[in-house]
């Protein structure tokens, strides 16, 4: 009886080791799986969350991207007619260059016209002083028929004619002289205004350069600016690239978390269903 007291005393306290043990190991177990289980909640949450940062990255890097795009389409629209505007502007000037040109050489002939008036005014006064010759010796004339008397009749009336024609003479002298003067005025204005028209013209060159100069500037800013602009939305696109692998990577981890929440379960499950067996098996032992 002794032995099977001291068996039996043994036995229990075997048993109540062995359970000490079990009850050990499952506490450490069912800690692990809590701990896995608040982890894979933390990843669910924490993928969830990068999955919805990186979606609205992925949202917001779209627009800009379609914005950084639209000013590219609008930069290029703007070289364009800054292109135009300087070729517009070189056709402007070419033809003020040809038109100061022209009004040059026009000035040239008017100037040619007016040395043609002045040589002609000379060639008027010539005639004005023969007029005056004639005149002087057609009255001379008279005078010398007058003492010749009868004789002299003859000779009295060609007198007279060259009289009268040397007063046709000045008077058409006078008019011509007028009509010269009048030229000599025209010409003066003429080629005074065309003085001013080439100022105005020279001016105009001058500003017109300086504007086609400014466009070329301004058309290499904005290339300039284009190629930047292609940069950008270059690396917009990339942006969107990586934050679409960030999802891909969020939604993978959340994949994960889910699979490791389950395995955690299963671990919980199969710990409590561990210690119904142990608690059976020590039930019967110590029977």
């Amino acid at each position: 009886a002794r032995a099977s007291e001291a068996r039996r005393s043994s036995v229990d306290g075997t048993v109540a080791e062995f359970r000490g043990s079990i009850e050990k190991l499952l506490a450490a177990v069912n800690s692990t799986a809590t701990a896995m289980q608040e982890t894979s909640v933390t990843l669910l949450e924490s993928s969830d969350q990068a999955a919805r940062n990186a979606q609205g990255a992925v949202d917001t890097s779209n627009a800009a991207s379609t914005n950084v795009a639209t000013a590219a389409t609008a930069a290029e629209q703007l070289t364009g007619s800054i292109e135009e505007i300087s070729r517009q502007l070189s056709v402007a000037t070419d033809v003020v260059r040809l038109a100061v040109g022209e009004a040059d050489a026009t000035n040239n002939e008017i100037k040619g016209l007016a040395d043609a008036a002045q040589k002609i005014g000379d060639v008027v006064e010539l005639i004005r002083t023969i007029a005056g010759q004639t005149n002087l010796l057609a009255l001379n004339a008279t005078i010398e028929a007058a003492r010749a008397g009868e004789s002299g009749r003859g000779f009295a009336v060609v007198a007279s004619e060259v009289k009268s024609l040397a007063v046709q003479t000045a008077k058409a002298t006078e008019d011509i002289s007028s009509q010269i003067q009048s030229v000599q005025t025209s010409t003066t204005t003429a080629v005074e205004a065309i003085r001013r028209m080439t100022s105005r013209m020279q001016e105009i060159d001058q500003v017109s350069s300086a504007v086609a100069a400014a466009v070329e500037q301004q058309n290499a800013v904005t290339g300039s600016i284009t190629q930047n602009v292609a940069s950008a939305a270059q690396e917009t696109t990339n942006v969107v690239s990586v934050l679409d692998q960030v999802a891909g990577a969020a939604v993978e981890t959340r994949k994960s978390a889910e699979i490791v929440l389950k395995s955690s379960g299963a671990v919980e499950a199969a710990v409590s269903d561990l210690r119904g067996e142990v608690e059976q098996f020590l039930t019967k032992i110590a029977v």
